[in-house]
């Protein structure tokens, strides 16, 4: 079964490519405070992994070589792969294996070897085991109790486990016992010293599932290695992508600066560009449907596109709503759903806002980066607008992300002839 995964392209200039493993319990939504950190500067790829992730159905139950093929679908030609917990022993696995593909390896609170054994530091065997029989008889019980493990140790231990367990995560299954599986049998100590690739492991030193001994285990062994670094995160617990995602992003960033990993950012002209664009919109609100005839017939062609479609949307999305000229018709036939008006120009939403009155959202923003939930929206409804981006991998990436399985995307656009007439 395909995963499920999201790409979101850098705000700004790539410098490199990452793809984000989570731990076992969680899902791709622990990375979410961490995203606008890394945005302006990387492309990133999330994953929902299975046995892993509460209620993501792994159809027949995954090997763990079938896992590591589904991640390398979903992931580009090349990238730096961050692993949290369980996900850094994946992480390494997928580097030892695919080392064309793996840039670099990054694990955040991950043991190499989970389950203690007399040379090594971990959970206590029977501890381990005991935890598989409660997921066992009460999977639900079980993963709550393992949130209140990963805040143990936490400054701020309330609030932590609040906003995790707000995070949106489907109800725990025996499904679960397979990563738990995957947590126990892999032993990863002996390939940290054979990854070709630069390596950068971060340990909370208030963690109570990876005991800070794994840290100077590691260390020790990986003495001599220029390009593998060891280091610490001061006062954080093990859930350290929620607890301290501005040292995370440092401590990424850093290493693969100092490791040759980044790219040199390049100049991109078009954001001035883009404010321009923004700047002369708003400027003309007030006038801009007296002369936008070509606009409204064009909008009106698109909005004979969705009589074939049968879909009932909750929310729509009127992209580059301009003046809101279309919110009234696309009200109109969707009565029932929430409209969200966006655009780039401030002045226009303004307009739109005036026009139609505050039971519609309004929103200003660049639609290459949606302030928006992913699979939040069922319909796009966009009208000579998207010429205005100068990505369009990144703009197409972002509709994929907000819209829902099953959902719309209708727009028109200019190709390279129209209007040559007034040139």
């Amino acid at each position: 079964m395909p995963l499920h995964y999201e790409y979101l392209p850098a705000t700004e200039a790539a410098q490199q490519e990452l793809v984000l493993l989570h731990g076992w319990g969680c899902n791709l939504e622990v990375w979410r405070p961490l995203l606008v950190l890394l945005r302006p500067w990387a492309n990133i790829t999330l994953l929902d992994l299975p046995g892993c992730a509460p209620g993501v159905d792994a159809g027949n139950p995954p090997s763990l070589t079938a896992l590591l093929a589904d991640i390398l679908d979903c992931s580009p030609e090349r990238a730096v792969v961050v692993g949290w917990s369980l996900g850094g022993q994946i992480a390494v696995e997928l580097a030892e294996r695919e080392p064309e593909r793996v840039v670099a390896v990054v694990t955040i609170c991950s043991n190499p070897l989970f389950v203690a054994t007399r040379d090594w530091p971990g959970m206590d065997t029977g501890v381990f085991n005991a935890f598989r029989r409660s997921v066992q008889s009460d999977p639900a019980a079980a993963l709550k109790r393992f949130d209140t493990l990963q805040v143990t140790g936490a400054r701020r231990r309330r609030p932590l486990l609040q906003q995790l367990q707000n995070l949106p995560r489907q109800p725990a299954s025996a499904e679960l016992l397979i990563g738990l599986g995957w947590l126990e049998a892999l032993d990863k100590r002996a390939s940290l010293a054979k990854l070709k690739q630069p390596q950068l492991h971060l340990f909370a030193e208030r963690d109570a599932l990876v005991p800070a001994a794994v840290g100077r285990s590691i260390a020790t062994r990986l003495a001599g290695q220029s390009s593998a670094q060891v280091r610490a995160l001061p006062d954080a617990c093990h859930l350290a992508p929620l607890d301290c995602p501005v040292d995370l992003q440092q401590h990424i960033r850093q290493f693969l600066a100092a490791t040759g990993r980044l790219q040199q950012r390049p100049a991109i002209a078009s954001e001035l560009a883009k404010k321009d664009v923004a700047a002369s919109f708003s400027r003309a609100a007030a006038v801009y449907d007296s002369v936008a005839h070509l606009q409204r017939d064009v909008g009106e062609q698109l909005l004979t596109c969705l009589n074939q479609w049968q879909g009932v949307p909750t929310t729509v999305l009127d992209l580059g709503c301009g003046t809101g000229y279309f919110c009234g018709a696309l009200q109109s036939r969707y009565p029932g759903a929430r409209y969200l008006g966006l655009d780039i120009a401030s002045g226009m939403v303004d307009y739109a806002r005036r026009r139609c009155g505050d039971d519609c959202d309004w929103l200003v923003a660049d639609a290459e980066a949606l302030p928006l939930g992913s699979a939040s929206v069922d319909l796009v409804f966009s009208s000579l607008a998207l010429q205005w981006c100068y990505r369009p991998e990144h703009l197409f990436a972002e509709l994929a992300r907000v819209l829902r399985p099953g959902g719309l995307c209708v727009f028109t656009s200019l190709g390279p002839d129209t209007l040559k007439e007034l040139r």
